[in-house]
């Protein structure tokens, strides 16, 4: 069989919180679990490849990761409103004693430098929005502001990077979530789902993105949009978005048995003018 990977959907995104989220303290431990669930809703939510949200693979690879300035909160405070950048968010909070509850929106700005073999332009920025419209979103944008205060994270730092005192000692560590950390806590989560772990890796996130827009009736061209897919291109219906009713023939015409358009007639109308061309005279037809 072709091994083929596979999407993840927002169930198992949401065990994936509690595991490495809701099961997490601050500790330098918790922190690098709680990293993880930030770099998985991330790309879920957003489409985006988990190298912009992950520390680079590889000594060759390249630096992709979205930077926290990149993260534009929208904060009410009172009777009017403040635009804060991810960078100096904890501080604008602690300064005004506001919890998480207190930011509506958070628009994201993600520019792609991926360059192909037919196009070496970098695309034009892509905007994400992580507001208040579902219980999901709003869990998620908390975790996300709640993520910036405990983790330290700098303006200039990636959005998955983190600050802890070492245990036993005063000694400072920095750290980013990698992408393999990532591929792992996304089998693991699978496999106590019963599913073949081999069948899902990262990209199982973006293709969760892809399925779950195409099945929310979201046109081509805004998912390539969102995804940061090239204009008219074809690789999400290809490779990352897979129908979640693959129905057989006889769905179908149980769906709609009356108003069935493939019948004996249609059938008929493909014959060519003696009905009979090409077909052998011995051919019996069983009774």
């Amino acid at each position: 069989m072709e091994r083929r990977i596979l999407p993840t959907c927002l169930e198992v995104v949401w065990k994936i919180r509690g595991r490495y989220w809701c099961g997490s303290d601050w500790s330098t431990e918790g922190l690098d679990r709680r990293g993880i669930r930030i770099a998985i809703g991330l790309t879920f939510d957003s489409g985006m490849r988990i190298g912009n949200f992950t520390r680079p693979d590889g000594p060759l690879a390249e630096d992709h990761c979205v930077r926290t300035d990149q993260f534009v909160f929208t904060v009410a405070d009172k009777d009017c409103k403040s635009r804060v950048t991810g960078g100096d968010l904890a501080r604008w909070l602690r300064e005004r004693g506001r919890s998480a509850e207190a930011v509506k929106l958070c628009d994201v700005n993600v520019t792609s430098t991926k360059v192909t073999r037919k196009s070496a332009k970098a695309r034009a920025p892509t905007f994400k929005k992580i507001a208040r419209r579902t219980d999901p979103e709003s869990s998620f944008l908390d975790d996300l502001v709640a993520w910036i205060q405990g983790s330290k994270v700098l303006g200039v730092d990636e959005i998955t990077a983190r600050y802890s005192v070492e245990r036993g000692s005063s000694r400072i560590t920095r750290r980013v979530v990698g992408r393999k950390e990532v591929a792992l806590a996304i089998k693991e989560a699978h496999a106590l789902e019963g599913l073949l772990p081999g069948l899902f890796s990262c990209k199982s996130l973006r293709a969760g993105f892809s399925t779950h827009a195409d099945d929310a009736g979201v046109s081509a061209a805004n998912r390539n949009l969102r995804g940061g897919w090239a204009v008219g291109s074809s690789v999400p219906d290809s490779n990352y978005s897979v129908a979640l009713e693959n129905a057989g023939a006889l769905a179908f015409v149980a769906a709609n048995p009356s108003g069935e358009r493939h019948g004996v007639n249609s059938i008929r109308r493909m014959l060519p003018a003696n009905g009979l061309m090409g077909v052998s005279r011995r051919m019996s037809v069983p009774r």
